[in-house]
Formats: structure tokens, sequence, C-alpha cells
């Protein structure tokens, strides 16, 4: 089912995200950068590399960023066959609805759609076209910076929809040193019982502005009946100035 690509398919690197979580961020950069990551995913004997997925981002206009992404990946399943193929392909367009700052929240709509470009066969792409709607809410405080996001999703062929909620938290333990944890938790519209709940550990690493440095570990501990899944990733961008 389509609504099961939803639930289960943000736990795996299928692209490149801002950082090591998947609760995204209400910052817009601005210029052009580029991403590059690697990842490593297991459900039950399963096993999907991704290497590498790669993202273009570009910040204009002070308060929106495109980003373009996909990737290539191998999948090695519980039969022993190993299989190659492309990604899906990601489209988000994130835009800045206010300026996080001492006295206010910030807040930023990050529209998101996945296409079903990728080798299905190796376990590398959905079959539907996918839409998700994250609505993300960030404040800091000291050395640390909690943010918070809702999201829509829905499988547009198959006409389900699912939603999410997540909270990041993160700390700088040292000069351009970030560590952070987060929770999330899917739940498909319906009443059909498809449940997935995770968390993830992960840092972030910037220097001047120019490149960052990111990793994590992430893990199910619901995920409706179908086992748990685990997750690592670690990759780089580079911000052109």
């Amino acid at each position: 089912m389509a609504i099961a690509a939803i639930l289960t398919g943000s736990i795996f690197p299928d692209h490149s995200d801002a950082s090591a979580f998947e609760v995204g961020d209400t910052d817009v950069g601005s210029g052009f950068k580029l991403k590059a990551e690697s990842g490593r995913s297991r459900s039950g004997d399963d096993v999907t590399w991704t290497r590498p997925a790669l993202e273009a981002g570009w910040g204009f206009a002070d308060h929106f960023e495109l980003a373009v992404g996909s990737g290539y990946g191998i999948t090695e399943f519980h039969d022993e066959q190993r299989r190659h193929g492309s990604h899906d392909l990601r489209l988000a367009l994130k835009w800045r609805l206010r300026q996080e700052s001492g006295t206010s929240l910030g807040v930023a709509l990050e529209p998101e759609l996945t296409l079903p470009t990728g080798d299905r066969g190796a376990g590398m792409g959905g079959d539907d076209t996918l839409l998700a709607l994250p609505l993300r809410a960030s404040r800091s405080s000291g050395r640390g910076r909690l943010t918070a996001q809702v999201a829509w999703l829905h499988a547009s062929q198959a006409g389900e929809s699912a939603w999410s909620a997540g909270a990041l938290y993160e700390y700088e333990v040292a000069p351009n040193l970030w560590l952070g944890a987060e929770a999330l938790h899917d739940a498909a519209l319906g009443g059909d019982g498809q449940v997935l709940q995770r968390g993830s550990l992960g840092f972030r690493w910037q220097s001047q502005g120019t490149w960052m440095l990111f990793g994590g570990y992430g893990r199910s501990w619901r995920h409706g009946g179908n086992g748990t899944q685990a997750s690592m990733r670690l990759g780089i961008e580079y911000v052109f100035q």
C-alpha cells in the first residue's frame, strides 16, 4: 500500500536531508549549496546502502530555499540477492514565514514532492507520487535549540494520507559542533492501524559557514508489526559563498 511507503520510507536515507535528522529546521540559506550523503539501513534481513544521495539547494529572495535531490543505492535482500538502482526524485521548497529571534519563534513551511522515478525492483523507489506538507517552529535558548514539526502526507494515486509529528533538540557542545536527539510519531489516517515511532541521535559540525559535516544513527521502536528498522548516515554540505 502507498501509505506503508509513507510510514516506513522516512527511516531510509532515500535522499539527502539537511542534516542527520528527519525533523528539519526553519533556517533559509542564501546562494547555492551541494550535499552528498551515504547511509545504511536494515529492516529485518534486508539491508540498503545509499552511496551516494545528492542534493542541490538554492536560497533566494531572503525567505525561500529550493532543493532537488536523488541518489543511487544497493539493496541486499534476505535471499542474498543484491540489486542496484536509483532513488526517487525529491523536490522541496522551504518558505520561512518568520525569522527566529530572541523574542519570537522561527516558523517555516516546506512543501515536498517525491516522484516515483526510482528503481522499484531494487527496493529504491515507490510506486506513487508522495506529497508532504511539514510546518516547523523553532526557538533557541542559550546553547540549545528546540524545533517542533507537524506534517500532513499524501499518496496521490492511492488517495491515502498520513500525519507525522516530531521534535528535535540540539545543543552546541563546542564552537560549531552540535549534538542532537529527535523523536517522531507517524500514523495513517483512516484507522488502519499503521503506526511508526522512531528516534535518532546525531551531530553536525560547521566550519565558517562554508562546510558542514553531519551524521547520525536512527532506530524505530514501534513499527506496525513489521519489525524494527535501524539506519546510519554520514554526509557533507558545501555552501558556495
